[in-house]
Parts: C-alpha cells; structure tokens; sequence
C-alpha cells in the first residue's frame, strides 16, 4: 500500500533468503530520501542469513527491526 505523502514506511523482508550490495543499495537510498522529509523506515522479517548479515554490518543501529508488521507499524 502506498499512501501519498506518507513518509512511514514498514519493508517486510519475510520472503527475502538473501541480500546483496544492490539490494542493501536500495534500503539505504530509501532511507535517505524518508529521512530527508522527516519519515522513517522499519524492516520486518528478516531471515536468518539476512539478518546475520544485517548483525555483521550493525544494520540494527541504522534501522529499526520488528518480527512482525504490526509491531513496526505500532512503533512510528
């Protein structure tokens, strides 16, 4: 869903088994244009390899990570 003006956005990973440069590339370049109009961005579901790989770059200090999207979207 996508609402206009809005600058709160929850990224659901569940589905992703694995993330390259170009895919954290994305995230990050979203999280800068949400952060530039004073939103923010939560990320939902990692699996276990992305999220080791998220722990190993200290991801979790850049965003915020929830196991489910009710409690992301609970947390803006």
């Amino acid at each position: 869903m996508c609402i206009r003006d809005s600058h709160k956005l929850v990224v659901d990973l569940s589905k992703v088994t694995v993330i390259n440069s170009t895919g954290l590339g994305a995230l990050f370049l979203a999280l800068y244009k949400v952060k530039d109009k004073g939103g923010d961005i939560k990320v939902v579901g990692l699996q276990p390899l992305v999220k080791e790989i998220f722990d190993r770059m200290k991801l979790n200090l850049i965003y915020s990570l929830f196991n489910s999207t009710d409690e992301a979207v609970k947390s803006f």
